[in-house]
């Protein structure tokens, strides 16, 4: 599926080379470049994080009974969970960018164009909430790959532990 999403990515940019020039991009093109990066850096990311496991995918007697390259895995797997996360993030917030360029340039003179400005700074305002709420989630930061010892159900929180704890 990734590879698809690439490929209409990419050919909406060779589209918009071929009709307006590569000169003449307009700001939603060059964000396009931006989600095509986020894309496949997330792909990449959430792969491996697949493949290497985390923090949250094991409890603490199963970690205790792995190797040490068994748990350096799993600090990788950490690690790049948290990665994909920002990038995941990055590219749900850079397609925002990309329609308020395009809605910019549909209301370009027009009364509209105040809307378009003021979802701008919204949408910028939210993208520093959630960076922050990712950032500050897990206290101090190393805990988010911490795996031995315990680093507390507030970094390793997931579907099946938080519907114990709700219990």
């Amino acid at each position: 599926m990734s590879i698809l999403g690439a490929a209409v990515l990419l050919i909406r940019l060779a589209v918009r080379a071929r009709t307006v020039g590569i000169r003449n991009f307009c700001g939603d093109d060059y964000i396009t470049l931006v989600v095509l990066l986020c894309y496949i850096g997330d792909a990449i990311t959430v792969d491996m994080t697949y493949h290497l496991g985390t923090n949250v995918d094991f409890s603490q007697d199963q970690l205790k009974a792995m190797t040490h390259d068994e748990l350096h895995n799993i600090v990788v797997g950490s690690k790049l969970e948290l990665l994909a996360w920002y990038s995941y993030t990055a590219l749900i917030w850079a397609l925002k960018c990309c329609m308020l360029f395009f809605f910019g340039r549909l209301t370009s003179g027009l009364s509209m164009q105040t809307y378009v400005r003021w979802l701008s700074v919204g949408i910028v305002l939210s993208y520093i909430a959630v960076f922050l709420t990712i950032s500050c989630g897990c206290f101090p930061i190393q805990k988010n790959w911490q795996v031995i010892p315990d680093p507390g159900l507030q970094c390793t929180v997931s579907a099946e532990t938080s519907q114990i704890v709700a219990v």
